[in-house]
């Protein structure tokens, strides 16, 4: 079947994944808290799927990313 791979940066990556995983209206720090747990959550997935075409899912699997 067909796959389609999105190929971002990772700061990309986070910006589009943060409003979708919790509140934008939450505390900066909070925020900033769970930016770090994506970039931690991502680079891990890169490293464990490192012979995929792919580093992560864009739903539930893994983190939930909306887009830049």
């Amino acid at each position: 079947g067909l796959q389609v791979v999105n190929r971002v940066g990772l700061e990309d990556y986070v910006a589009g994944t943060l409003g979708r995983e919790m509140y934008t209206h939450w505390e900066r720090e909070t925020l900033r808290a769970q930016a770090v747990v994506t970039r931690t959550y991502a680079l891990h997935q890169r490293a464990r799927r490192a012979r995929k075409p792919f580093d992560v899912r864009a739903g539930t699997a893994d983190q939930v990313y909306g887009g830049v």
